[in-house]
């Protein structure tokens, strides 16, 4: 009996190790596979850069002064996009990656809706990075689908109180399945589907402060849209 209870113990000890030694490789595979895929990542933008740079040189050399400043907009967006998208940055710095992607808007639209800045008193405010390009994107595809017209506007704002709430409004065509007087978090907008960019956000900020962080949708006085980003200082414990 005592034989049998020792092969039984020494057979459960070597699956124990089997499965420690199975465990320590698929580990192993696993932060592999990571580190190529980072160095993938860094591959693919080094090949972008350098391309960019090649066209900047042929618009500098043809005095396209347009697309040269198209290409040192995008550039700059690029290097900012590929770093660690959960980590904080300022206000300051998204509202500078913001100015970028309206400068190449600029020069793909005949006619720009009035940008409202109303931002001055949040610029050192945490917030994750990318997240405030997303929401003006989305109001360029989704709130002027009958074009762009003179009187269009976007307001960026930003409060400051027991939480800091940061808003892209728009007076574009509204949103269909936003209620008068109600406010909707994302995933509670009946009959919308968003895009990668809105979810995208929306999950990197419950991901770091919590299910009660994200953003929130309601109409507006105009008719149009307000996207707002509840933020908090403090991450999710």
């Amino acid at each position: 009996l005592q034989y049998n209870q020792m092969v039984d113990q020494m057979q459960e000890l070597v699956e124990k190790v089997y499965k420690a030694e199975l465990q320590q490789s698929q580990d192993k595979l696993a932060k592999r596979n990571a580190q190529l895929q980072a160095l993938q990542t860094q591959i693919n933008p080094h090949f972008l850069y350098n391309t960019l740079g090649a066209i900047n040189t042929y618009a500098m050399e043809a005095d396209q002064r347009e697309i040269e400043q198209m290409v040192n907009m995008l550039g700059r967006m690029l290097r900012y996009a590929v770093q660690n998208p959960l980590e904080p940055v300022k206000i300051a710095d998204e509202v500078d990656h913001l100015q970028s992607y309206l400068t190449i808007m600029k020069y793909r639209h005949w006619i720009m809706p009035e940008i409202i800045w109303d931002v001055d008193s949040c610029m050192d405010q945490p917030i994750l990075r990318l997240t405030i390009q997303p929401l003006v994107e989305n109001v360029f595809q989704h709130a002027f689908g009958d074009g762009i017209r003179k009187g269009h506007y976007i307001c960026i704002r930003t409060y400051k109180g027991d939480q800091v709430l940061l808003e892209v409004e728009d007076n574009g065509i509204g949103m269909e399945g936003l209620l008068e007087g109600r406010h909707y978090r994302l995933d509670e907008v009946p009959g919308v589907t968003f895009g990668i960019g809105l979810n995208n956000v929306n999950k990197r900020i419950q991901l770091i402060y919590g299910d009660a962080y994200g953003i929130m949708l309601f109409r507006n006085g105009t008719g149009g849209t307000t996207i707002r980003l509840m933020l908090t200082n403090k991450k999710k414990k």
